[in-house]
Order: C-alpha cells, then structure tokens, then sequence
C-alpha cells in the first residue's frame, strides 16, 4: 500500500487488512516498480517454470511430470528464500557444487 499524504496510521492499518497475505508499505512514487514486480512478476515466473518442463520433456520426461516438478521446485525454492530470508545468491551458491552440473548450467544462463 502507498500512504497518501492525508492518510493516518489507522487509515493503512484498514487498508492492510483488507488484503491477504504479505502487504508491504512503500511510497506512491515506487507504485511503478511495484507493479513490474508482484504485478508482472507471475508472467516472469510462469516463463521460468515453462522452460524448466521444457528442459524435462528434452531429457526424456513427461510434460505433466516436467511441470509437476519445475512448479514444486519453484515453490520449494521461494519457501526457502522467504523462510531464511538468505539473499539468492547465497542460497544458489549452496546449490552449486563445484564442477558440478548445476554451475555448468547457471553459467550457460
């Protein structure tokens, strides 16, 4: 939500309850980036999802399977993130064996 310059404390605490889930207070002048964020970032995501089943069907799996998989990998991957608040870089990092695939891959990207 963005504070209008006339809004009370309580005017955000009823505008922030009448949303579900994370709520964030930010300045009418970040509304744009926002946007390109929580509001386009979904299409963002979809995209990443599609290209990981897409990776899955090439080596040998099921569309439904590659989706199943891609999304929960996804969901798995942002839980982390949020729950330990760990910048990704830190969190990819983990992943990332040395001279293993999964740096092969990141550095191809």
């Amino acid at each position: 939500v963005a504070r209008g310059p006339t809004a009370t404390v309580d005017d955000v605490a009823v505008a922030t309850a009448l949303f579900s889930g994370v709520v964030v207070e930010v300045a009418e002048k970040d509304l744009d980036a926002v946007t390109a964020v929580s509001g386009s970032g979904p299409a963002y995501v979809f995209l990443f999802i599609e290209a990981l089943a897409d990776a899955g069907v090439k080596a040998g799996l099921t569309r439904q399977v590659a989706l199943r998989l891609a999304a929960q990998t996804v969901k798995g991957a942002a839980a982390m993130q949020i729950d330990t608040e760990t910048h990704p870089a830190a969190l990819k990092d983990q992943v990332c064996s040395p001279a293993g695939t999964t740096i092969a891959a990141v550095e191809a990207l």
